[in-house]
């Protein structure tokens, strides 16, 4: 994927057609990686990568801190002292119905530290830091289960995930999904820069949602949006 970018006019996307956008042959995903460039793909719907897009209404089920290695670190000691790395992406699980965990689909808000375009970080630090305030009361996530899943409009750059779609040709998902609910399609929304919610907290009191015990944080919904 080329890097990321902001725009004023994105196109609506339901979660729906984002799970059905085709997925090319791995052949042509390993060219479009090799080359750092956008797939040239007409797809379903007159998208493309790299478009502006909006998804009007969906549900955040979980929120995750990622954290992975350097590509040429020894993974046995990822993580230990002195091979420390994490490129703290928030992955965010989003379905279309309130209480529906899997059949997912993953948007991703990037590390304010790994961008460089200065319009891009602007609203990435901003976006993360609604989520803090909005999910955690100003903490970090670890792996966080919604126990109210919020309901919002979420807005990106549609971007293929490459490496799991090659590493997993014909999954779905691309074998991706946390805590056990797996996403359905390898195309996402990355990098996100806006997020709004739709609702005031409590709205339509719906109930309280399972969040596994042995796995995760379960998080409230802590403050209203405007």
């Amino acid at each position: 994927m080329a890097n990321g970018k902001v725009g004023d006019n994105p196109k609506s996307i339901t979660i729906d057609q984002l799970r059905g956008l085709d997925v090319p042959k791995p052949e042509t995903l390993k060219d479009a990686e090799l080359a750092k460039n956008l797939l040239p793909t007409d797809l379903k719907g007159g998208f493309h990568e790299g478009d502006i897009v909006q998804i009007k209404n969906g549900y955040i089920q979980l929120v995750a801190t990622e954290a992975s290695c350097k590509s040429n670190e020894n993974k046995p000691k990822c993580g230990t002292k002195g091979h420390p790395y994490t490129d703290g992406d928030y992955h965010i699980q989003v379905t279309d119905k309130y209480d529906l965990r899997d059949s997912n689909v993953i948007v991703e808000i990037p590390n304010p530290a790994f961008i460089d375009d200065p319009a891009l970080k602007t609203r990435v630090t901003s976006v993360r830091n609604k989520l803090h305030k909005a999910l955690v009361d100003g903490g970090e996530f670890g792996e966080n289960c919604m126990v109210h899943p919020p309901r919002v409009a979420i807005t990106g750059q549609l971007f293929i995930d490459s490496f799991h779609a090659i590493q997993k040709p014909g999954v779905p998902g691309g074998g991706r999904g946390k805590q056990k609910h797996p996403s359905v399609t390898v195309w996402e929304l990355h990098p996100v820069y806006d997020i709004a919610f739709l609702d005031k907290k409590g709205a339509g009191n719906k109930p309280e949602l399972a969040c596994p015990k042995s796995s995760g944080t379960k998080t409230e919904w802590i403050t209203e949006e405007d």
